[in-house]
């Protein structure tokens, strides 16, 4: 979720009027008309809000479709591109309010960021820097402990894809020694990476499950929702530690690196040993 913005033309695409593979219509008149906007004058905070759920709604269609892959992929980068521009317009009018309506635009950058494949990253981290300390400044019942919440962890849940997608399986037609050899060195790569996530995304959480400050009056299923995000961080470093166990069993060239990796994991793996106790990942 880093790495610059789509263009504003590329955001005007998602609701044309062409179909892939099924006939299934892109977004609709309403989204083409919000986008097109997009490209030349501000859109109002509710507008974005609006366009962020019709393309939320947009992409669980496609996703529930049963499109072919490459279909599903057309369509959905298509709404990628909608998404970035969702974030760059919420993070533009972000930057200009203040109190509660900077903590909404905020969310909605990160929200809309999530959805972006990564290509709003970087919007949604200055939106969350944005919003957290925005969030500081309120108290109730002006808080707005959900959105507060999210900003705070946004971050840490950026770092933990950002760590997923790096170590995505390698092609196929590798021979499989050849994709343990690569994942290993892109576990040694990411080590740092992991090291820092996961302390700060415990002590965050610590600070949003106890409720004090912005995150009074959280509801429980907001708390439920954020405490799996800090779960599944933790599942990945699990995952990666069962992974290089495998690996380190099997391929007796790659066990003294692969062990090596295991043991710079295990703080990390202490970390989220709380998260982590009560079922498997």
């Amino acid at each position: 979720m880093s790495h610059g913005a789509g263009s504003r033309g590329a955001g005007s695409r998602v609701a044309g009027s062409r179909t892939a593979g099924g006939g299934l219509p892109r977004a609709g008149a309403l989204l083409l008309l919000l986008l097109t906007l997009g490209g030349c004058a501000s859109l109002s905070q509710s507008e974005l809000h609006g366009t962020y759920q019709a393309l939320v709604a947009r992409e669980q269609t496609i996703q529930g479709s049963g499109l072919k892959p490459d279909a599903r992929r057309e369509q959905t980068d298509d709404l990628t591109d909608g998404f970035v521009a969702v974030a760059q317009d919420a993070l533009t009018l972000a930057r200009t309010s203040t109190g509660v309506t900077k903590v909404s635009l905020s969310r909605l950058v990160v929200s809309a960021s999530f959805h972006a494949e990564g290509r709003a990253d970087a919007l949604a981290l200055e939106a969350a820097e944005l919003g957290t300390r925005a969030c500081a400044g309120l108290s109730p019942p002006e808080g707005a402990p959900r959105d507060c919440a999210i900003l705070l962890l946004a971050p840490d849940i950026i770092a933990s894809d950002a760590i997923r997608a790096a170590l995505r399986d390698h092609p196929p037609d590798l021979a499989q020694v050849e994709q343990d050899r690569l994942y290993v060195a892109a576990v040694e790569q990411k080590l740092g990476a992991i090291a820092a996530l996961a302390p700060s995304i415990v002590v965050h959480w610590q600070a949003i499950n106890g409720g004090a400050g912005p995150y009074r009056g959280l509801a429980p299923e907001a708390r439920d929702a954020l405490g799996r995000h800090v779960r599944a961080a933790g599942c990945r470093i699990d995952n990666i530690d069962t992974r290089l166990a495998g690996i380190a069993a099997r391929v007796p060239a790659l066990k003294p690196q692969a062990e090596a990796a295991r043991a710079a994991l295990k703080p990390a793996l202490a970390s989220f040993k709380p998260f982590l106790s009560s079922e498997r990942c």
